[in-house]
Formats: structure tokens, C-alpha cells, sequence
């Protein structure tokens, strides 16, 4: 009867995995204009949406170049291939830099600009250990190698913040990394890790703040007999702050999730957001916060936090009703995405909030194989400062990268 009633399923379905991606593909749109960096044989991306691959002056564009078969990348290891795009250069070819096997298609090796717009640092693992790398982009000389990973660097450069990529990865699959298991359940985990500051000039870590310390704030009931860990590490735009969501899963198996904010030292705790369901954020000031979550006042809605006063602003009410990766263009201007609808096409687009005008300024089609852990978000990035952002996508069967430029 179970197989009887899983094909009658299947049947149903067909009309719908069939003919929606042809109705998809066909309503796909790219900005315009816009560049195309793509590889017939491998997949070119870049990763999250909380950091620019696009140099400060403009030139040159940070990839990852990934073996051409979209699947996950744990077990087997694979090498990605770090480099980048002379920006200058009309059909630029790929540059290459590095490998590394300390990478995930949601975030990649977390490649990304040093202040000074000159070098790049990405995560590897080495000698038996996860660490990272600084290397200077015009002549590929590698300057340092550090012996921790890093997630988020400071606007200054000195310092970094780095979570438990083994745990991250144990119960978060695409977004950590699986090369050292046994570090996943350290012993006595709850006061051993949590949020680690980096000292990226002394190569040190100092805990900041332990699980058991995050789990002791202001806590759920259903954290109780939960499995805690972190992801999505930032620093404020002035380094004075810290955010990151605290996830657990609960004793039923449910994902739930919370934002805390607290200065580099660990102190003033604020929790903007404690209503069990916290995902994509972007910091408009040092004291504003944007964050997609969920208020029993107002529902699942982008909502402002003013840090300082505890205010809260719904953000596009009753036209930005489904989650994104929001950045900030300018104070006033919102860039954001869209998952995959029915016909599989994600929306690009930026809303004026002044105006509460949503403006779209792409459509890009994503095929049915890219979901799950190996899905293709477009992860909007702007230039900071700019109106220059780029995206993930899928063209022809294969990650891409599209630059594209706000003004035009």
C-alpha cells in the first residue's frame, strides 16, 4: 500500500517537476547590464553574503573555483581552487592563488579582503589542523599562515572571530567542516568553546564568551536538554560590537535560533531577538541591526533593532514578507534576495524604505538538483560604499558569478 500510494505521489508531482522549471527557465532575467564569470568544466561562486569579494577600488573580484560535480564537498575533501578576476581586463580569465580542502558551498573557505585591499585571507587545513591563510593578491606571496580558522574579520584587521567549525559542520551540514570529527563534542564543551576573539597579529584565541555562559542568557525552555552551538559571527561596522545566532536543537529535534550582540570584550549583553526564530542580519550603523525574525507582535518580518534604546522597526511591512540576505546599500536602500519559488526562480531586488518601494532587478532560475546542502543561493554582496554588488548563480548546469552595478 506505502508503494502504492508513493507512486500515485510521484505522479501527481510530475506536471509540477516537470513543466514549473520550464516556466522558470523561461521567465529567468539577469541584471542589466551585467558580467558573467563562469567556467565550462568547473563551478565558480564565492559564498556568503556578509562579505564583498570586490576590492575596494574596484578592480579586482574575489572567486572560488570548485570541482564541476555538485555534490558535498565532506568526506571526500575535494581542493578548492581560490583566486580572482582582474576587473579591468574585458574577459578576464580566473587567477589562480591557492587550495584548500577547509571549504562548503553555503560560505566557501571563507575568502575575504584584509583592510588594506591588498591581501586576502581564507581558511585551509594543514598539518593536520584547520588554520588560515594571508596571502597578497598582485604577487601570490603568502605572508602568514595562523593557527586558527577565522569566520568574521575586524574593519581594523587585528582581530578575528572563529566558532567550533567541527561542531558547525556535525550539526549544520554546508556550512562547517568535516576533515577533524572528534573536535565536534569536545569535552567539557560548555565551558571550553563558544565565541573565540583571534588575535590575528599575536596568532592567539581567547574565549569570549562559553556556551555555558550564552546558554545561561535569558534562556528558552526548551533549551533544556537542547544541543547548542553558533554560526554567523560579525563584527559591528565600527569593531566595537559583536552578533552571532545562537542555535540549538531541541530534545523534539526542532532548529530554533536566537541573535546576540555583545562588545568585543565580551560585556553588555543584548539579546534583540528571543523569540526563538532569528536567521539572515545585516548591520545598518554600529547601533542598528537588521535581522529577518520572528515577533509574536508582527510575525516574520525584517525588523530593525536600535541596540542602545531597544526600539524595533518593521522593514517593508506587507511587501517584504519572506526571508533573504539583506545588505545595506546605503541607509536608506535595501538589497535582499528571495529562495526559490514554485517555478524555482529567485528574485534580486532592492527596496526603498523611505519610498516602500521594492524594485526588482533580476530573475534567476536555479534547477531542481541545486537544494538541500548543495543549493545555489544568489547571496546578494555589495561593494561597500558603492552601489556595485555581485551574486551566486546557477547558468548552464554550473555555479557563476554575475557583477552587475546599481546606477545603471
Amino acid at each position: 500500500m506505502k508503494n502504492v500510494l508513493r507512486k500515485i505521489k510521484k505522479l501527481a508531482l510530475l506536471p509540477y517537476v516537470t513543466v514549473a522549471p520550464v516556466i522558470g527557465k523561461a521567465c529567468s532575467a539577469l541584471p542589466r547590464p551585467s558580467r558573467l564569470f563562469s567556467d565550462t568544466e568547473k563551478q565558480i561562486f564565492f559564498g556568503y553574503y556578509d562579505i564583498s569579494p570586490i576590492s575596494p577600488d574596484g578592480n579586482t573580484l574575489l572567486a572560488c573555483r570548485a570541482p564541476g560535480g555538485n555534490v558535498s564537498p565532506h568526506g571526500t575533501h575535494p581542493e578548492l581552487e581560490v583566486g580572482y578576476y582582474d576587473l579591468k581586463v574585458t574577459g578576464s580569465s580566473f587567477h589562480s592563488l591557492g587550495f584548500t580542502t577547509s571549504w562548503n558551498w553555503q560560505q566557501g573557505c571563507r575568502l575575504q579582503w584584509l583592510p588594506d585591499g591588498q591581501r586576502v585571507i581564507y581558511n585551509i587545513f594543514e598539518n593536520g589542523r584547520f588554520g588560515s591563510r594571508v596571502q597578497r593578491v598582485s604577487t601570490g606571496q603568502i605572508e602568514r599562515t595562523l593557527s586558527e580558522p577565522v569566520y568574521a574579520v575586524s574593519p581594523d584587521g587585528a582581530r578575528a572571530l572563529t566558532p567550533n567549525f567541527s561542531r558547525l559542520h556535525n550539526l549544520r551540514q554546508g556550512y562547517g567542516y568535516s576533515q577533524l570529527p572528534e573536535l565536534a563534542n569536545p569535552e567539557n564543551y560548555e565551558t571550553a568553546d563558544g565565541v573565540w576573539l583571534v588575535d590575528m597579529l599575536a596568532d592567539t584565541k581567547s574565549l569570549l564568551l562559553s556556551m555555558e555562559k550564552i546558554r545561561s542568557l535569558n534562556p528558552l525552555p526548551d533549551m533544556e536538554g537542547a544541543t547548542h552551538y553558533l554560526n554567523h559571527l560579525d563584527f559591528s561596522p565600527d569593531g566595537q560590537k559583536i552578533c552571532f545566532i545562537h542555535l540549538w536543537l531541541t530534545a523534539q529535534n526542532k532548529r530554533r535560533t536566537r541573535m546576540i550582540v555583545c562588545d568585543v570584550s565580551g560585556q553588555n549583553v543584548v539579546i534583540p531577538t528571543n523569540e526563538g526564530h532569528s536567521s539572515h542580519h545585516c548591520w545598518r550603523s554600529p547601533d542598528e541591526l537588521l535581522i529577518y525574525s520572528r515577533r509574536q507582535e508582527t510575525g516574520e518580518r525584517y525588523h530593525l533593532y536600535t541596540l542602545s534604546t531597544g526600539a524595533i522597526e518593521v522593514i517593508g511591512e506587507g511587501i517584504l514578507c519572506e526571508d533573504g540576505h539583506p545588505s545595506f546599500v546605503q541607509p536608506g536602500l535595501l538589497l535582499s534576495d528571495t529562495y526559490p519559488s514554485a517555478q524555482r526562480c529567485q528574485e534580486l531586488f532592492t527596496y526603498d524604505i523611505a519610498a516602500r518601494k521594492k524594485t526588482r532587478i533580476a530573475k534567476i532560475f536555479s534547477p531542481m538538483q541545486f537544494t538541500g546542502e548543495v543549493r545555489c543561493d544568489l547571496h546578494p554582496r555589495i561593494r561597500p560604499g558603492e552601489r556595485q554588488g555581485c551574486i551566486d548563480m546557477v547558468h548552464e548546469g554550473r555555479r557563476a558569478i554575475c557583477l552587475f552595478n546599481l546606477d545603471q
